[in-house]
């Protein structure tokens, strides 16, 4: 069993056993689900790409948590990553399109539509909503149409909060209704901004620019977590399956959730289901390459 010692050391996730951290997602790579680069086939017409934002090279970035103590080094190459997570109108024309699938990641809370986007989003009428609860393999698919990726975790970290570690993609402050659409968990909807807590229009995308990271990416971790690929500079677990970010509190950077295991056989489907009961709906963004005008 691979060590969780670099994880712990990044943040703390609330599970039944830490141990199991490194284990997660563990047939993923099985059924395909594994390698996020762009794939070939149709290609998204070039109005269908979401908007963009161009992240310069950043040299010496630290890639850990604030509230960790595990502080890697990297540089990273120039990139452009998707402003916003992916919405669900932008996934729906990749559907209509006949490329994607509907969102199908079989968790516990994508399987019970509660919360404004703590279910999935699909299906629920608001298409600036991020999209919820695709699984990784749908995700890949995605990005792969638009001429893209997932990101590597040192992509999304600079991306959503600089070079070196904070705990929101503004800084250390604690979050207020100009920066995220909730204050703290809650299933009531009582730490919620606005009147219309219980549904998925209250996370539309692009409403609270004053959370914007400072390379200028929307609306990070306005959902529990976010995907993130394999691949890039080594971070803790990340760097086999990819992983998802997540954190204590709405918009906080505090923590993954590994997709990667050494486990087999049986062991493996019991790991599984506990990842189903614990797994939070992710949304995710997409890097993508220019393209040449045509």
């Amino acid at each position: 069993m691979r060590s969780t010692g670099e994880l712990k050391a990044g943040g703390r996730i609330n599970m039944r056993s830490a141990a199991k951290l490194g284990l997660l997602l563990a047939g993923l790579h099985a059924c395909g689900c594994g390698g996020d680069e762009a794939l070939p086939g149709p290609r998204a017409r070039p109005d269908q790409v979401p908007a963009t934002t161009q992240v310069p090279e950043t040299t010496a970035a630290v890639l850990g948590f604030a509230l960790g103590k595990l502080r890697p080094i990297a540089d990273v190459p120039s990139f452009s990553i998707t402003t916003t997570p992916v919405t669900v109108g932008q996934y729906r024309q990749c559907v209509e399109a006949g490329v994607c699938k509907r969102p199908s990641w079989n968790t516990t809370a994508c399987l019970a539509a509660f919360g404004a986007v703590d279910g999935p989003t699909f299906e629920r009428g608001a298409e600036d909503a991020p999209l919820t609860c695709a699984a990784p393999a749908q995700a890949i698919k995605y990005c792969g149409w638009i001429g893209g990726r997932l990101p590597h975790a040192a992509e999304w970290l600079v991306a959503s909060r600089g070079k070196d570690p904070a705990r929101f993609a503004w800084g250390n402050a604690a979050p207020t209704c100009g920066k995220q659409w909730r204050l703290a968990w809650s299933a009531s909807g009582e730490s919620c901004c606005g009147p219309d807590c219980s549904t998925p229009a209250a996370a539309a995308v692009g409403k609270h620019p004053q959370g914007a990271s400072k390379a200028g990416l929307a609306d990070v971790l306005s959902t529990r977590a976010e995907l993130i690929g394999s691949g890039g500079a080594r971070f803790g677990l990340c760097s086999k399956f990819g992983c998802l970010v997540t954190g204590l509190v709405p918009g906080a950077i505090d923590s993954v959730i590994p997709l990667d295991s050494d486990l087999d056989g049986d062991d493996r489907g019991a790991v599984l289901a506990e990842l189903g009961r614990i797994a939070p709906p992710a949304s995710f963004r997409c890097v993508v390459a220019e393209r040449s005008a045509p």
